[in-house]
């Protein structure tokens, strides 16, 4: 059993509002001097701070919290924290802003263990306006070369070995260009959501990660969000 500490995080993925679905997204590239997943593209994030579990702006908003707790069965301490990284992380590192109110619950992946850093990660839709997308986004120190792009465009880089996607990105790219509208993708979100624990296996030379639904997981049973149950590993 891994000893490694998971730390909690929050992920969001941007979509443009008043846009034919699958509208383009943001995702960031990592510094290749980060600590956890160097080079990688991704949608903004980061770790929940100490401070996050206290933004009165989120802890008095019991709408929002009562929401999300349909999705995150946890203490509601947890969903301040969570929601209060999605929003801060985003501004950081993308310079945007996102409203609390509009962010919806969309998966949730931990680390597996044998990795060096692991994380509890939730992931959060959100949408932006199609002004905000289209303006030059920063570059912050652990993020660089932002992307803005097409979930199938971005699918197509990563196929040709151009840019790589975590298994967690991937799967919500594929999502997304796989339907037709909001409203369809977000059918395919479980309530509650379960956490997604991947874990590494070797089949015929190939290391795999491996998810629920595959044969080689423990839980069979595939969340309805997934398309596919194992992705290769480098």
């Amino acid at each position: 059993m891994s000893d490694t500490v998971i730390k909690p995080a929050s992920t969001v993925v941007l979509f443009e509002k008043d846009r034919p679905w699958p509208t383009k997204t943001l995702l960031l590239k990592r510094s290749p001097q980060a600590k956890f997943l160097p080079g990688a593209h991704v949608f903004p994030g980061g770790q929940v701070d100490n401070d996050d579990y206290n933004q009165r702006s989120i802890a008095d908003n019991m709408p929002l919290i009562a929401r999300l707790s349909a999705y995150f069965p946890v203490a509601p301490r947890d969903i301040i924290g969570h929601a209060a990284a999605a929003v801060r992380e985003t501004g950081e590192e993308a310079g945007l802003l996102i409203k609390p109110d509009e962010l919806e619950a969309l998966s949730w992946w931990v680390t597996p263990e044998g990795e060096t850093r692991r994380f509890d990660t939730w992931f959060f839709l959100a949408p932006i306006s199609n002004d905000a997308l289209r303006a030059p986004i920063r570059e912050s120190i652990e993020a660089e070369k932002p992307l803005f792009i097409a979930p199938s465009e971005a699918l197509g880089l990563y196929e040709q070995g151009l840019i790589f996607l975590p298994p967690p990105t991937r799967s919500i790219l594929e999502r997304m260009a796989k339907t037709a509208s909001k409203q369809e993708f977000l059918s395919f979100i479980d309530q509650p959501l379960k956490p997604i624990h991947p874990f590494f296996v070797e089949k015929d030379g190939q290391k795999l990660l491996v998810l629920p639904g595959h044969e080689e997981h423990p839980e069979q049973e595939r969340p309805s969000f997934l398309l596919t149950s194992s992705y290769k590993f480098p």
